[in-house]
């Protein structure tokens, strides 16, 4: 078998890659990798992960996994629900509770970004294909739109049955499925918002905004479960969270042992751990857990003996999203001496388990998500990042600005400003496409990353610390 290496490479057992054989075999010929592919693979993996691990090596087997249930579920019999990134309300999870592994309801185009995007590296042609049917370049237009319509229409992944949408957060997501809706002819359900508020209004939340979210999720839950013959059941939203919580409490954990100095390990690889539970399906997600479970223990003995991609007393940022398809970006801002304890989209784990006064599920998962601070505001976003700057003793802002993301085209300026102004702690905006390295160089950013390097470091030797919150 042509990609057993690969596969072994990415925490797959013998037995398992055995007895999946005939899938694989169809699902790599519809993706059309061959064994050149399979080589090219092998070698990304090994240059950008840390294969040292097996938690991350499970990750990225979970990752491969999932994208054959994808291109596989049509021809599998299976009910096939596609929802947005980012997601809502863990909606997605509890349809495919629901399904008991006859519901396939996932982010697919996350899960090919990451698969043959970061992994592969042959992504492109699907981007292509989606500007040329329906976003076309030039536009600032969102990269993992176009990698959806790319992949339905070269036929790559099956037309689905049902489209989560939303455009409160993302217009561009919710068009998108309008677009499918009135092409392919696919229903959908539709979820609003409210993003409005007044400034410092967070970390309070008030009831109407709550509720109403509640009300959406709860409303979307059951015009789903009807588009595809369940019925709607409150143990389907118990199932997951108890499986969900443990995957958030990993997470956290994960969080507390990357405050050693130094760090671990890098935080790509942990991106690519954390982000399971935005796209996988609730068949993979047992595994996605496993992942977590080996990793938490390996990252522990590394702290108990000091080790980690870079020396102690290294320079300490955050940022939003390490640009997960390039893996220069974070090679570059490691060889520029400077650690990554923790992301943004990383620190929301604590947010995840906060209690709640709330009496139903749909009220406590959107008050969860208002509490991440992503779906609330832009001072919510700088509410969370100052406190993971003040919880990790960070040093500076390594903010990835996104060029082709509408809602958070600006966000990074307003953070630069706040925080050099209210912690005295630099800020640094790079430009690029988390998705699609296209557009962006990591090599152009060189010099700027290690310019920024070297101020931290002397910041850090003449005593340039955080100053806290004023």
């Amino acid at each position: 078998m042509y990609y057993a290496d690969l596969l072994k490479l990415c925490g797959w057992e013998k037995e398992q890659i055995a007895r999946e054989k005939p899938r694989l075999n169809e699902a790599f010929r519809i993706l059309g990798l061959g064994p050149d592919e399979m080589k090219i693979a092998e070698d990304r993996v090994k240059e950008g992960y840390d294969i040292d691990s097996m938690g991350v090596r499970k990750a990225l087997g979970v990752w491969i996994g999932g994208l054959v249930d994808v291109v596989l579920s049509k021809t599998e019999g299976k009910k096939i629900v596609y929802y947005s990134y980012p997601p809502l309300g863990g909606l997605g999870g509890r349809i495919s509770a629901m399904g008991k592994g006859e519901i396939l309801c996932v982010c697919p185009e996350f899960i090919i970004d990451i698969v043959l995007g970061a992994i592969f590296d042959t992504i492109d042609p699907i981007i292509e294909e989606g500007e040329d049917r329906a976003l076309p370049p030039g536009k600032a237009l969102c990269a993992l739109n176009k990698i959806r319509v790319g992949a339905i229409t070269k036929g790559i992944i099956p037309v689905p049955d049902l489209l989560l949408a939303s455009s409160y957060y993302c217009d561009q997501g919710g068009q998108t499925d309008e677009w499918l809706h009135e092409v392919y002819g696919v229903p959908w359900v539709v979820l609003d918002n409210v993003m409005d508020s007044v400034w410092d209004e967070f970390p309070n939340l008030t009831p109407e905004r709550v509720s109403y979210l509640a009300a959406e999720i709860e409303n979307g839950w059951i015009e789903a479960a009807e588009i595809l013959g369940r019925k709607p059941d409150e143990k389907h939203w118990g199932e997951y969270a108890g499986l969900y919580g443990r995957f958030v409490a990993g997470i956290a954990e994960i969080n507390s042992v990357m405050k050693a100095d130094p760090p671990p390990m890098s935080q790509s690889n942990l991106q690519l751990v954390r982000f399971l539970r935005n796209a996988t399906s609730y068949d993979r997600f047992p595994d996605a857990v496993e992942a977590i479970d080996t990793l938490i223990p390996e990252l522990a003995q590394r702290v108990k003996k000091g080790t980690g991609p870079l020396p102690k007393g290294s320079p300490r940022v955050t940022s939003f999203l390490i640009p997960q398809r390039d893996h220069i970006v974070a090679h570059l801002i490691e060889k520029a001496g400077i650690a990554i304890p923790v992301t943004f989209l990383s620190y929301d784990a604590y947010t995840g388990m906060l209690d709640s006064t709330y009496s139903t599920i749909a009220e406590k998962s959107a008050k969860t998500d208002l509490s991440r601070g992503l779906y609330h505001s832009t001072s919510a976003l700088l509410y969370w990042t100052k406190k993971a700057i003040e919880d990790f003793d960070l040093d500076g802002v390594l903010w990835s600005q996104p060029i082709h993301c509408r809602p958070m085209a600006s966000s990074g300026f307003v953070l630069k400003k706040a925080i050099e102004e209210e912690l005295g702690i630099p800020v640094l905006i790079l430009e690029v496409d988390w998705y699609d390295n296209r557009v962006f160089s990591g090599e152009s950013m060189k010099t700027k990353i290690e310019t920024f390097g070297y101020l931290l470091a002397l910041r850090k030797s003449k005593g340039g610390t955080n100053k806290g919150s004023k």
